[in-house]
C-alpha cells in the first residue's frame, strides 16, 4: 500500500454524470466497479438524468458482444439495452445463487461479523441507510444476524444478502475501518472504474480514475 498524505488530493475522478474532482481515495469510501459483479436476475435501480429520478428493474440478460450489453426490464413495463457501467445505478438485490460480494455491498467473512460490530444497512422499504449494532449471531438460523438500530428498531436478517458496510469492528478503536477501502498499487491505476460515496447526498456515484498525482 502506498502512503499518501491525508491532506493531499492525488486522485482525479471523472464522474459519469459529467462532474469531476481531485480527491484522496484513501480518505473516502469507495469500491472498485468490477464487470464480474452484475449477473442476470440482479435487481437494480437505474438513474435517468433527463427525468432526474431512478427506476427499479431487473437485469434479465447480459450479452458481452454488444456495445450495450445489459437488458433491463423496468417495473413500470419499460425495457432497454444499456451499459450499466456507464450509468448511475444501484444494486437492490442479488440473485440468491450468486456471490454476495457486489458493488456497494461490504465483502465480509463470518470472522468479521461478530457481536458489537457497528454496521450501516440499506433498508429498501425506507429507501435509506440505517446505522446500528450487530448484537447477536446464530449460524444455525436462516436469518443469523440480530441488528439493533440507533433509531430504536431491530431485526433478524442475513447481512450477506443485504447491502451494508462495516462502520467499526468489534473491540477496534483504530480509525481505519472497512468503511474506507484502502487502495493498493494493484487496484488504483489510471482508467480504474470506481464507485465513490458522497455522504452529504447519501449515495455513491460511478466514475473513472483518470489521473494520479502523488505530489498534489
Amino acid at each position: 500500500i502506498y502512503d499518501v498524505n491525508k491532506n493531499s488530493k492525488p486522485h482525479r475522478i471523472q464522474y459519469d454524470d459529467g462532474d469531476s474532482e481531485w480527491t484522496n481515495l484513501c480518505q473516502r469510501t469507495w469500491v472498485l466497479k468490477s464487470k464480474d459483479q452484475l449477473k442476470a436476475d440482479t435487481r437494480v435501480e437505474v438513474w435517468w438524468p433527463v427525468e432526474k429520478k431512478s427506476y427499479a428493474g431487473t437485469l434479465t440478460e447480459i450479452d458481452a458482444s454488444k456495445s450495450l450489453p445489459h437488458n433491463v426490464e423496468y417495473d413500470d413495463g419499460g425495457s432497454e439495452w444499456t451499459d450499466l457501467y456507464h450509468r448511475r445505478f444501484e444494486i437492490i438485490e442479488i440473485p440468491k445463487e450468486s456471490s454476495s460480494t457486489i458493488s456497494q455491498v461490504q465483502p465480509s467473512s463470518d470472522d468479521e461479523l461478530i457481536a458489537n460490530t457497528r454496521v450501516i444497512v440499506w433498508c429498501p422499504s425506507k429507501k435509506k441507510h440505517n446505522l446500528g449494532t450487530l448484537t447477536k449471531t446464530n449460524g444455525e438460523w436462516d436469518l443469523p444476524h440480530r441488528i439493533e438500530y440507533d433509531d430504536g428498531s431491530s431485526e433478524w436478517t442475513y447481512l450477506n444478502y443485504r447491502r451494508f458496510k462495516i462502520v467499526e469492528k468489534a473491540n477496534e478503536t483504530s480509525s481505519t475501518t472497512s468503511q474506507v477501502q484502502r487502495p493498493s498499487d494493484v487496484q488504483l491505476k489510471v482508467n480504474t472504474r470506481v464507485m465513490v460515496w458522497w455522504p452529504l447526498e447519501n449515495k455513491s456515484y460511478p466514475g473513472t480514475l483518470t489521473k494520479i498525482d502523488t505530489k498534489r
